[in-house]
């Protein structure tokens, strides 16, 4: 990721780490949290590794406010399921 990201910004590649192998999982999501309080979540794409899934923004309105997001990468297999620990990253507000 670049040092600084701006609200609106396409092509940012958001990677959570769950530090297991995650190989077996029917489901992964990442959740966030805006600065607002709303929150929901993205399908998350499985890494290379097995142990991190990853979302790219694909339009201005993934990051539609400035300021501090909080992410969670969640993975369900057939036996188990489980909530990563919470990234946060700072969006900031272009000058127009």
């Amino acid at each position: 990721m670049s040092e600084f990201i701006f609200r609106g910004a396409i092509g940012v590649k958001i990677i959570l780490d769950v530090e297991i192998d995650i190989s077996a999982a029917t489901l992964r999501t990442i959740k966030y949290r805006k600065p607002s309080g709303v929150t929901s979540s993205w399908t998350g794409t499985p890494e290379a590794d097995n142990r991190s899934i990853s979302y790219t923004t694909t339009v201005a309105t993934d990051f539609d406010e400035s300021g501090t997001w909080k992410f969670q990468a969640y993975v369900e297999t057939p036996s188990w399921s489980l909530n990563g620990a919470i990234a946060k990253l700072n969006i900031e507000e272009p000058l127009f």
